[in-house]
């Protein structure tokens, strides 16, 4: 029985980091400012529910995904793109490649959903298949360390 509740709490936490992995997504470094009629991808960004964050700082046509909760996250993620007004990025974690959609539904709602994960028969890639993921837009102060 100890090792069906062990199972059981492995699978909830692959489950939880499978829809991190098609949430991560968001964070831009310029080569070219936003234009006036160009979506803002720039700031916060948090999943509801999770103690998960991260910051945006978009260009007309690249991103970056900096964590900030938690910010010890082993993930890697690429330098994404902005096309057509949706994004794309890959993201890297334990052993998973997942390439990430994000698209604005409003100013403060991002949906994430992954296009691709490989290799396919991951578990996490297997959990994360037909997965969405909501991102909101939060007004968040670093701290300063003074």
């Amino acid at each position: 029985m100890k090792g069906l509740t062990t199972a059981i709490a492995q699978s909830r936490q692959k489950w939880m980091l499978a829809k991190i992995i098609s949430i991560i997504v968001v964070l831009g470094w310029g080569k070219l400012p936003l234009q006036a009629s160009e979506p803002d991808w720039n700031g916060y960004w948090a999943i509801e529910a999770f103690n998960f964050m991260i910051e945006v700082d978009a260009t007309t046509d690249s991103f970056e995904v900096i964590p900030v909760l938690p910010a010890t996250l082993p993930w890697t993620p690429g330098i994404g793109e902005i096309r057509e007004g949706k994004g794309y990025i890959n993201v890297k974690y334990q052993g998973v490649s997942a390439n990430l959609l994000v698209q604005l539904t409003d100013e403060n709602t991002a949906l994430v959903q992954p296009v691709s994960c490989m290799p396919e028969y991951h578990m996490l890639c297997a959990l994360a298949q037909s997965q969405r993921a909501i991102l909101t837009r939060v007004n968040y102060q670093p701290s300063s360390s003074n």
